[in-house]
């Protein structure tokens, strides 16, 4: 059941929530922008990795490309910049 998968401190951060029940349903705050930008990998990802990828024969060199092609790529949401650009920064000078 949903509240299985949360703690109680999840429980208690429920908007509404009356203390004499507990099946009142509760998901998780997300944000709305936050949904986009993983749809979008999840698209970038199927482009090496197909839907019927049998993911067991898929080496670690091979997984280890495809994350590095993907953390090099420019993306919109960090000012046309990539995710190793942005977290590994070049020094001055």
């Amino acid at each position: 059941m949903w509240f299985r998968r949360y703690g109680q401190a999840e429980i208690a951060r429920c908007p509404g929530r009356r203390r004499s029940t507990i099946n009142r349903q509760c998901k998780r705050n997300c944000n709305s922008w936050e949904r986009g930008t993983n749809e979008n990998i999840n698209g970038l990802l199927r482009q090496y990795l197909p839907k019927a990828t049998d993911l067991a024969k898929v080496t670690d060199r091979q997984l280890q490309a495809h994350v590095r092609a993907l953390n090099h790529r420019p993306r919109k949401c960090l000012g046309f910049q990539s995710p190793f650009e942005v977290f590994h920064p070049r020094p001055p000078g």
